[in-house]
């Protein structure tokens, strides 16, 4: 069993209309309102796991390697945390989008390192390949400046699922971006959930709400809902990876939502 807890490290925002893809924006304006550029304020939680010798972090952020122009497109706040960079033992990534793995390098000296210099940084084989060879939609989302130092540091696992430690169970799914990796962990008295982009905040419950952003949505529409099920199955948390306000949502409360 993990002690598991989450932490935000940027508050930033997005295109509403593509949060929400094929939903109208009278609809999703009520749920999110955007401001004067259509955009909608998110967050980026990661998600904490302590065992023994173990600090696991699940995805990293936005991270601070920006220029002025893209700080400001994306209106990027970094947040305070206590979190002690060093003292992360392991990285799991759910995928390489800038939002979910900018965190894992900094720029010290005009040098690009680790940000968690004492971390083994883990990611799914199709990500990595994706994230190399990124194709044109993608290409803004998967940076070079995060992706190469995995490429040169990281593991990577295989299957469709796979778990990476005792108790963390990843799913690999290809609807958001090929090779995603959502997150089941065990903690001390249920089951969290970590699903990141197919389910980024609990206004994305229903199945048909999903991303403009995501690649096939024929497949995500079928991992959705066998995560939805999983969910259930095992009655547990669910922890939002993009929402401002709403961390962590019981199975109870998310089936009355459905």
């Amino acid at each position: 069993m993990w002690e598991v807890s989450w932490l935000v490290f940027e508050k930033f925002k997005l295109d509403g209309g593509t949060m929400f893809g094929i939903i109208p924006k009278p609809i999703w304006n009520k749920l999110m309102p955007a401001d004067s550029e259509n955009r909608i304020q998110l967050v980026t939680r990661a998600l904490l796991l302590k065992q023994k010798d173990k600090l696991v972090l699940i995805d990293c952020g936005c991270g601070s390697k920006w220029d002025d122009k893209r700080r400001s497109i994306y209106a990027i706040e970094p947040q305070t945390n206590l979190l002690d960079m060093s003292k992360v033992t392991d990285i799991l990534l759910t995928h390489l989008h800038f939002d979910h793995g900018g965190g894992i390098s900094i720029i010290r000296n005009q040098n690009l390192e680790p940000t968690f210099p004492n971390a083994k940084i883990y990611v799914s084989e199709e990500n990595l390949k994706t994230a190399l060879k990124p194709n044109l939609r993608e290409k803004g989302s998967y940076l070079p400046e995060n992706v190469n130092l995995v490429a040169e540091t990281g593991e990577t696992f295989g299957g469709l699922e796979v778990e990476i430690f005792e108790g963390v169970h990843g799913y690999v799914t290809f609807g958001h971006t090929k090779g995603m990796t959502w997150f089941r962990v065990k903690g001390p008295d249920k089951w969290y959930f970590f699903p990141s982009d197919l389910m980024p905040t609990p206004n994305h419950l229903k199945i048909h709400y999903n991303l403009g952003y995501d690649i096939c949505v024929e497949k995500l529409l079928e991992e959705k809902q066998f995560l939805l099920e999983q969910i259930l199955r095992f009655k547990g948390a669910v922890v939002f990876c993009h929402d401002p306000s709403v961390e962590v949502m019981s199975w109870e409360l998310l089936k009355d939502q459905m």
